[in-house]
């Protein structure tokens, strides 16, 4: 699990500059500007706070949120309360067994998206740039976002 810095400390994007506009958020065609977003599991799902202060979980192949908590603390207490299944631990630690270290400003990007059916195992898993894997996920978010479950997609790379 990754929480950002308050500035970008390497390959490692701080808050200011992974929530600006034109790093990720333009690729999805949902409102994101009233959201910050200061944290990531190992998979690139996002953690991000809105305006009151509530704390979410931001699904980027669909583009969903998902509230968690009110406070900061509670927050805490969730992530604790299932610290491997939030924070995609015990997947990363396979993977970096079998492929070395995760480099620094890269997560775990599945081969075959998870919405499609891609498994959160270490052989769908590669390293991706954090931002280029947020903005991979913001296109497929806006392909299938009107599409019924189990309907096919063909996906459109255009980057």
């Amino acid at each position: 699990m990754l929480l950002r810095p308050s500035h970008t400390v390497g390959a490692v994007l701080g808050i200011d500059d992974w929530n600006d506009l034109g790093c990720w958020k333009e690729d999805y065609d949902i409102p994101l500007d009233g959201y910050c977003f200061f944290g990531e599991d190992t998979f690139g799902t996002q953690f991000c706070m809105d305006v009151r202060e509530n704390i979410h979980w931001f699904e980027p192949e669909t583009g969903t949120f998902e509230w968690i908590a009110e406070t900061v603390p509670s927050f805490a207490r969730w992530v604790m309360h299932d610290i491997d299944y939030v924070t995609g631990r015990t997947v990363l630690g396979q993977w970096e067994r079998e492929h070395g270290p995760l480099p620094a400003g890269h997560r775990l990007f599945p081969k075959i998206p998870f919405v499609c059916g891609g498994e959160f195992t270490s052989s769908n898993l590669a390293s991706c740039s954090d931002v280029d894997s947020m903005r991979f996920r913001g296109a497929l978010a806006r392909q299938i976002r009107d599409l019924e479950d189990g309907q096919k997609i063909v996906l459109r790379v255009t980057k």
